[in-house]
C-alpha cells in the first residue's frame, strides 16, 4: 500500500519530476494507492499518462483535472 499525503508541501512536489518518478516506482509495486487531501494532486502528476482515473473533491481552489484530465 502506498499513501500519498497532502499538506503544505504538495504544491512544491506535484511537478517535481524526481519525486513523481520515485512515486511512480513505488506505486507500480503497490496493491493499493491512497491519497489524502491534496495528495490527489500529486497522484494526478504521477498517473497523468497512465489512463487511471483519480477521484478527488475540489479543495482549496485546486482543480485536479487541470493536472490530470482523468480526475
Amino acid at each position: 500500500m502506498l499513501v500519498i499525503p497532502g499538506g503544505a508541501g504538495t504544491r512544491r512536489i506535484m511537478t517535481d519530476e524526481r519525486i513523481l518518478t520515485w512515486t511512480r516506482g513505488r506505486a507500480a509495486d503497490a496493491e493499493l494507492v491512497l491519497t489524502v487531501c491534496t495528495g490527489a494532486l500529486v497522484a494526478g502528476g504521477v498517473f497523468a499518462s497512465s489512463g487511471l482515473r483519480i477521484g478527488s473533491a475540489p479543495q482549496r481552489g485546486y482543480r485536479p483535472a487541470s493536472i490530470s484530465p482523468l480526475t
